[in-house]
């Protein structure tokens, strides 16, 4: 057997009760030599065996059998002061080993069933078949199967999802899987809110029983994206919950890949500078265009601080969040860790307005996310509210469209960028064309931004809030 690997509190006093017994009698001054000498290299086998035990092969099988033969110990000690009867410990001894090589066997048997649970999933997980979220399904349907469940019931973020414009915290029903005919959970026929089941799902992390009627079922929560709900018609044995948790913990690297794929849906769902390659070929095109920069400052003092949940929360939650609220006025074209590149232009919009205005409207827009919505989302997930810089700029450029992705280029983004280096913490840079627009953008004052020896003139501005 493996070396030991850890003792739980109760092992130690498991450990101590044979060691008690047998000083104790080994110590009478009662016993002869015969006691000592035999028991005590029958004791050093079973110090060999225990100690070279696993924590998973000291189940409680193997504890009974402990106890059985700390029994056995007495038992001799007994009849051996009283002189009659033979030895009992070494008859008790044998059937802990004989009991613990056939556990053992159970185990490697088990071990081997969730090896292949295990890859089964991850090659699921890891499909290339279809879209992200037929990814998903298909791993939800392996899993269903794997833990032998009835029915399965597949939920997304209706932010990552793009299939809401609702609340931020409202999760959707993608699919059903499995026998439809028996009684499914309430929780899985109400799509809006976000329940408490769902919150204290995905707050913790691992699987979360819970019952509706007559269905019992199980939330297994996918990253803080996505839920499965896997049911049963009828009694939710312990084992076979016992037995999903075993398999969603042997399983985190198949489980970050499903939501892997799900977080880069929702970066090719909300980044629609993609949209154009339907209307143009590859190719350099003039662009008049609006940059905005956005970064969130103490990203880094906060990952230390809160770990990585919080770089979880802000890339799994804030900036799709984020995207979501600016679709229509700005779109992301790139994002670098704790930072968004934002693209205005009409090419996106279709809007008829001046470039200009929209870019005014969505700095406008972007505040107030950032003031409201994003300050109780953050609330919510238990974050501070993020603070930022933000730089932005206007200006002549070219709309860039390969094979491979679309980009856009000229001096203005260039500039946005060192005006949003140049920020303080939750101040707005502006070029003062953006700064002369009116209500509710009100110019604070001027900045002079010194890059490389050259100077930038940029001017700091501030956004009226909204009567009440």
């Amino acid at each position: 057997m493996a070396e030991v690997r850890g003792f739980r509190k109760s092992d130690f006093f498991l450990f101590l009760a044979p060691v008690a017994t047998f000083a104790y009698f080994y110590s009478s001054p009662k016993l002869g030599t015969s006691y000592q000498i035999f028991h005590g290299i029958w004791f050093a086998f079973f110090l060999n065996l225990y100690v070279r035990m696993t924590r998973e092969t000291r189940s409680v099988l193997s504890r009974t059998l402990v106890l059985l033969w700390t029994f056995g110990l007495a038992l001799d000690g007994v009849t051996l002061a009283k002189v009659f009867g033979p030895y009992f410990s070494p008859v008790f001894f044998a059937v802990l080993v004989i009991g613990l090589v056939l556990e053992s066997g159970t185990i490697a048997r088990r071990d081997t069933k969730f090896a292949l649970i295990v890859r089964d999933l991850m090659d699921a997980a890891t499909g290339t078949k279809g879209t992200s979220f037929d990814v998903f399904s298909e791993f939800a349907i392996v899993l269903m199967h794997k833990a032998q469940f009835n029915g399965a019931i597949t939920y997304v973020d209706g932010i990552l999802s793009g299939i809401t414009d609702r609340r931020l915290s409202q999760f959707q029903r993608l699919d059903i899987f499995g026998d439809v005919r028996i009684e499914m959970p309430t929780i899985a026929s109400s799509e809006g809110d976000l329940g408490e089941t769902f919150k204290r799902a995905l707050e913790s992390g691992i699987p979360m029983r819970a019952e509706s009627g007559t269905c019992e079922f199980v939330l297994v929560p996918i990253g803080q994206n996505a839920l499965i709900c896997l049911f049963q018609s009828t009694g939710l044995a312990a084992v076979k919950v016992s037995n999903l948790e075993q398999i969603v913990s042997l399983s985190t690297s198949a489980f970050r890949a499903v939501d892997d794929k799900l977080l880069d849906a929702t970066m090719a769902l909300n980044s629609s500078l993609a949209r154009v390659k339907k209307e143009l070929s590859n190719g350099s095109y003039p662009l008049t265009s609006g940059a905005i920069f956005f970064d969130v400052v103490d990203y880094s003092k906060h990952c230390e601080n809160f770990g990585l949940p919080y770089a979880e929360y802000i890339s799994a939650k804030f900036f799709p969040a984020l995207m979501k609220y600016m679709d229509g006025y700005a779109t992301p074209e790139s994002i670098r860790g704790d930072e968004i590149y934002f693209v205005v232009c009409t090419e996106v919009t279709k809007s008829k307005r001046d470039v200009l205005s929209q870019t005014a409207e969505a700095v406008v827009r972007l505040n107030g996310f950032l003031i409201e919505e994003g300050k109780t989302l953050s609330s919510e997930h238990g974050f501070p509210k993020p603070d930022f810089r933000i730089g932005v700029s206007i200006g002549e450029g070219n709309l860039v469209v390969d094979d491979v992705i679309v980009r856009t280029s000229g001096e203005h983004i260039n500039r946005a960028k060192r005006l949003q280096d140049s920020a303080n913490r939750n101040e707005i840079l502006v070029d003062s064309v953006i700064a002369d627009c009116g209500t509710p953008i009100v110019s604070i004052g001027k900045k002079i931004v010194v890059v490389k020896k050259n100077e930038i003139e940029a001017t700091k501005i501030g956004i009226k809030r909204r009567a009440a």
